[in-house]
């Protein structure tokens, strides 16, 4: 990671993924990390767990996955990487690390290939471990598997 000022102090980190599902068969939550290894869930439609929840991950995790959105050189890409019309599935990431901040808007459908934000998302889901609460269906559905 690198040694910018205040990116190595996790207490200013939070990432989040959101996906929705446009009404179609794909599931719908929200995740946010922090910087010390807390998972926040929220589970909307079509997962296995509706509702919230928390969970602990290793701060090596998050650390991992920082590393992630610096090697996709996420800070820099743009904010739009395809809508979708509001019917199709969309996912949206962001990282907060101290004052710096950087959401993408990802629409799903229309990037059928594993880009750089695509695997960014599925390393956030990875990492904090969604299936246990989507559902390896829904898992299944999102990430090809």
């Amino acid at each position: 990671m690198p040694g910018k000022a205040g990116e190595n102090d996790l207490s200013n980190v939070e990432i989040t993924l959101h996906r929705t599902s446009g009404g179609g068969p794909g599931p719908a939550y929200y995740l946010i990390i922090d910087g010390k290894g807390q998972v926040q869930y929220q589970g909307e439609s079509l997962v296995d767990t509706v509702g919230y929840r928390t969970a602990q991950i290793p701060v090596d995790s998050v650390r991992a996955l920082i590393a992630e959105f610096y090697r996709v050189n996420y800070f820099a890409l743009p904010g739009d990487r395809g809508l979708t019309p509001l019917d199709l599935p969309t996912c949206e990431t962001s990282i907060r690390i101290g004052s710096r901040y950087h959401e993408v808007l990802h629409g799903v459908v229309l990037s059928q290939t594993k880009d750089s934000v695509v695997h960014l998302e599925d390393r956030i889901d990875d990492i904090a471990q969604s299936v246990r609460w989507i559902g390896q269906k829904s898992f299944r559905r999102i990430v090809g598997r």
